[in-house]
């Protein structure tokens, strides 16, 4: 089976991906040259990348890249056409032509979350129609499913569940370049990736003054752009317990903040799922996150992570301070969130439900 992977984003996603579909099918990605070009070492050779000059949102020449795409579509004849992403506006083009195919859409999340400015740039009505014109739709749980089925009703029994796959490229990235970690002497907290409202850093600030009341050992890295950190600044109580990186965060530093990590913090108000804990179980790093979305669920308390209620201070700070004092513990959850994602989402296991969503997704043309 010849599949096209169309990949206007989300790289880390889209590689571990492909590299882990291609064991079972032919696979073409196209991709944007600017987001892929310094992926492609990390991609499966045998996993065909067209690398083209996609243009930005706002780019008068966007009709002419989407009818460039569908002419490559109708070249390729491929059996399935599966959008990565469902948040392009201009991919709604695309869609006579690739449903004479199998169309399949990864849709990562159900509706915009609060402060997610980026994603609000594509109006919701347009990534529903583009949705709810797939034969098939992939969300990353079954907590997700059913909400998905609840909030498009005409995609009943064509949503399907495959786990986000681990994200080990940066682990490799720390194994190849014998990364250690440094600042022993300290808790290192990580709380890593793009800072919207619902991602909860106002949440950890509050607790961070209760941890300390307790335990003075303790350091919270904030890595990642996004709103203005300026209010997020005033709240912090004691700034030297702090090392905020507001700005875009490179490989090789990814690779070392997750290296020196002793807790991974996630405590979202809102969310559907979360690259960071793919990373952070690839690197078995213990970690703290929020019953919201499928967050609760992958991870199991006690066994892979601790799962906290979402908006409480007290709980987080309790969370911190109980793996804060136990070391054992740490490496007891890093190892079970390992193991976690590993059995239930292998490269393997993520391939065989992939070809049988391609399998329906066939008959439904």
């Amino acid at each position: 089976m010849h599949i096209l992977l169309i990949a206007p984003g989300i790289q880390d996603y889209s590689v571990e991906y492909a590299n882990a579909v291609c064991t079972r099918a032919r696979i073409t990605m196209v991709a944007p040259h600017r987001w892929f070009a310094d992926y492609e070492e990390f991609l499966d050779p045998s996993v065909d990348l067209r690398l083209v000059d996609w243009p930005r949102h706002s780019s008068p020449r966007n009709p002419y890249f989407v009818f460039r795409l569908a002419r490559l579509i109708g070249s390729l004849q491929p059996d399935i056409v599966h959008f990565l992403s469902e948040s392009v506006v201009w991919l709604n083009l695309v869609i006579p032509v690739a449903r004479k195919y199998g169309l399949v859409t990864t849709m990562h999340d159900i509706r915009y979350h609060a402060g997610d400015r980026g994603s609000r740039r594509v109006p919701r009505v347009l990534v529903d129609f583009f949705v709810n014109n797939s034969h098939r739709v992939i969300v990353h749980g079954d907590a997700l499913k059913r909400a998905s089925e609840l909030h498009y009703p005409r995609l009943k029994g064509r949503v399907d569940a495959i786990p986000h796959v681990m994200l080990r490229r940066y682990c490799n990235i720390a194994r190849k370049e014998r990364l250690v970690r440094r600042d022993e002497l300290t808790i290192n907290l990580l709380f890593f990736g793009r800072i919207s409202a619902y991602k909860g850093l106002d949440v950890l600030i509050r607790s961070i003054p209760l941890v300390t009341e307790v335990f003075r050992g303790i350091k919270v890295i904030v890595a990642g752009q996004g709103e203005d950190i300026e209010p997020y600044r005033r709240m912090i109580a004691d700034p030297a317990v702090f090392d905020i990186r507001n700005r875009h965060i490179g490989d090789r530093e990814t690779a070392q903040l997750f290296t020196d990590a002793d807790v991974v913090v996630l405590p979202y108000t809102d969310g559907s799922q979360s690259g960071v804990l793919a990373i952070a179980n690839a690197f078995a790093k213990p970690v703290i996150v929020t019953n919201v979305g499928e967050l609760g669920r992958t991870v199991r308390d006690d066994i892979s992570g601790l799962v906290i209620p979402a908006g409480d201070e007290r709980a987080l700070a309790d969370a911190i301070l109980k793996l804060s004092f136990d070391a054992a513990l740490r490496l007891r959850l890093g190892i079970g969130g390992r193991e976690a994602t590993e059995n239930a989402a292998s490269p393997e296991l993520v391939a065989h439900k992939a070809m049988s969503v391609y399998a329906a997704a066939r008959q439904g043309t």
